[in-house]
């Protein structure tokens, strides 16, 4: 087991998650455009690399726990200082970036999160006008005028 494998998880996982920010930005913009085909496709489309990214993870936990490391960021970095000189600061550098896309689709994973629960708000509220309409009118006079189920008086006359 060598560092080369436990950076060749990390460069994986960094492209895998420059791919679920494209993901995101897509279902975002698909929660925005209330497009839910699209949106139902992008989804699945981000169960599978999300699935890559907990494969990945695994496979740069065993390593770094079969080097004696403790599976973490504190492990990752003591594992780079006792790499060569020359190959730290590049392996530094690709970790950091990995960091920095991991917390940037925690954030986009949150605001989408918001704007579901947003979307859903409305349409409750939505369906709830609807239902309450649909439950006050019994039927329609012959002018197209709602009338209330105890039939006492005319809804929309004002």
């Amino acid at each position: 087991m060598s560092t080369e494998l436990v950076m060749n998880t990390v460069l994986e996982a960094r492209e895998l998650f420059l791919a679920l920010q494209a993901i995101q930005n897509r279902i975002h913009q698909q929660l925005l455009s209330r497009d839910i085909s699209a949106l139902q496709q992008t989804l699945k489309e981000q169960s599978g690399f999300v699935s890559k990214v907990r494969q990945n993870a695994t496979l740069r936990s065993r390593l770094l726990k079969g080097m004696g490391y403790e599976v973490s960021g504190v492990g990752i970095k003591k594992m780079i200082a006792t790499m060569p000189v020359s190959q730290r600061e590049t392996a530094l550098s690709e970790w950091i970036k990995l960091e920095q896309s991991i917390v940037y689709c925690q954030e986009l994973n949150k605001l989408n999160g918001k704007v579901q629960a947003r979307l859903s708000s409305v349409t409750r509220r939505l369906l709830n006008m609807m239902n309450d309409h649909f439950y006050r009118v019994g039927t329609y006079s012959s002018n197209g005028v709602a009338i209330p189920m105890d039939g006492h008086h005319e809804i929309g006359n004002a």
